[in-house]
């Protein structure tokens, strides 16, 4: 089995439980069959380490939409990540959503803090990550939803969505 395989199926076990979710998170009606795949032009994949709250994945779901990003290129996983050396073969982008979810893709808080506004390279794997403020921290902190506006528009020049001169 290939790794875009062993990606597609675990991203359908994460789903099944609960613990992923294709964007946008809250639109979903309600007892809808889960997919027995997902799309394979997943770009982006929002790491929370921590369940969303309704308002929290409100607020998410407005973050990825600014961002211009159709709902098929985006998962939302929470508290899980898959093994970081199958997800090289569709996703280009992580946000890792709080240092909690820095600590899931291995980095200690120093190391995530440290990163906050810049995108890195996840050691061993080359994988792209932006450590980014979590959705609940923005609601009890409204102030720092500046940062994580220009924090966005590195990931959309990261993923070719605006122009380095944006």
């Amino acid at each position: 089995m290939q790794n875009s395989e062993l990606w597609q199926n675990y991203l359908v076990w994460l789903l099944q439980r609960g613990l992923a979710y294709p964007w946008p998170a809250f639109d979903a009606p309600a007892g809808e069959a889960l997919p027995a795949t997902l799309p394979s032009q997943i770009r982006l994949i929002a790491l929370s380490a921590t369940t969303l709250t309704p308002d929290e994945g409100a607020l998410l779901d407005k973050m990825l939409a600014a961002m211009g990003l159709a709902p098929e290129q985006i998962l939302i996983a929470q508290g899980a990540m898959p093994p970081i050396d199958t997800v090289g073969s569709s996703a280009e982008l992580i946000l890792a959503l709080g240092p909690m979810a820095g600590q899931l893709l291995g980095l200690n808080a120093a190391d995530w803090t440290a990163a906050r506004s810049t995108i890195m390279s996840h050691p061993g794997t080359g994988l792209s990550l932006l450590p980014m403020a979590h959705p609940g921290d923005l609601l009890r902190q409204p102030a720092d939803k500046r940062q994580a506006w220009v924090d966005l528009q590195l990931g959309m020049r990261s993923l070719g969505l605006l122009s380095l001169h944006s």
